[in-house]
């Protein structure tokens, strides 16, 4: 019986390991797309935008610090800002702890596993300016 208790549980922290790793990849791209919804050329605006969408996209109270980044530049990828060109991409890389210390998974789940996501977004051919944004 313990034996059967220990490979139900492992079964069970791998189900929510396999949920958790859906979330970050979600969470990531909704947070990437939600750069848009601020004006060409205001990135704070933007990456604001972009942590706020991260943090509440996730759910899931096994998934600890969470964290979204969006580089300046990587390769032909650009920030979201007004140097972002239309036909060019804005990358956003998402991570999260998955630990089950605090759920009786817990037992016999006792390290701690680190998800990371990419998401790449093209730039939207369509874009309001933001007041004096240049250029844009």
């Amino acid at each position: 019986i313990p034996l059967l208790l220990a490979v139900l549980l492992l079964f069970v922290g791998a189900v929510l390991l396999a949920e958790a790793v859906n979330e970050v990849r979600t969470a990531t791209t909704v947070a990437t797309v939600s750069a848009f919804s601020a004006p060409a050329g205001a990135p704070a605006q933007a990456l604001a935008a972009v942590n706020d969408s991260y943090q509440q996209s996730i759910n899931s109270s096994d998934i600890a610090q969470r964290t979204i980044s969006c580089p300046q530049s990587d390769g032909n990828q650009y920030l979201y800002t007004g140097a972002a060109q239309r036909g060019t991409y804005v990358s956003c890389h998402g991570s999260g702890t998955v630990d089950f210390s605090h759920s009786i998974v817990g037992i016999v789940w006792r390290f701690s596993v680190t998800v990371r996501q990419d998401a790449r977004v093209p730039v939207p051919l369509y874009r309001q300016c933001a007041p004096g944004a240049n250029p844009c």
